[in-house]
């Protein structure tokens, strides 16, 4: 019994001392003047899709060309298998993202921090011309 209550003690000091961190909502201006630097952080940030392709998403702010920021999409071997044969997710967000710069819709994104490299999106959220909203999920 002692061994089972201590191990009970062990487990909860463990869980105890991982930290909860929420997703930040940042500007698109702070993303873009400050970067995405601290490896792991998780972050939101609205803006307009300027360009899409299957492994990278180019957003901008509406505003200002220039203030451009590129994220990756996570692709896992299934996908690639998947698109020998038919349209695969990536083809298919793709196409919708592409779609939503030329409405000039705009969409949340979901990052995780990869150091120095490019963002890795999460999810890419936004509302369709039903007022339903809408989220693809990596």
């Amino acid at each position: 019994m002692k061994i089972l209550i201590s191990a009970a003690l062990a487990m909860l000091a463990g869980c105890s001392s991982m930290d909860y961190k929420p997703v930040q909502e940042r500007s698109f201006a702070q993303l873009v003047s400050g970067g995405c630097t601290s490896d792991g952080e998780q972050l939101m940030v609205t803006g307009q899709v300027s360009k899409a392709y299957q492994n990278t998403v180019v957003l901008w702010d509406g505003i200002d060309p220039q203030a451009t920021v590129a994220v990756t999409v996570p692709r896992s071997i299934n996908q690639r298998v998947r698109g020998w044969f038919g349209k695969n997710r990536q083809e298919v967000s793709e196409r919708t993202l592409n779609d939503l710069a030329a409405r000039g819709v705009p969409v949340t994104v979901g990052l995780v921090c990869q150091g120095g490299a490019a963002p890795q999106a999460t999810s890419i959220a936004y509302t369709d011309s039903e007022g339903q909203r809408v989220a693809i999920a990596y």
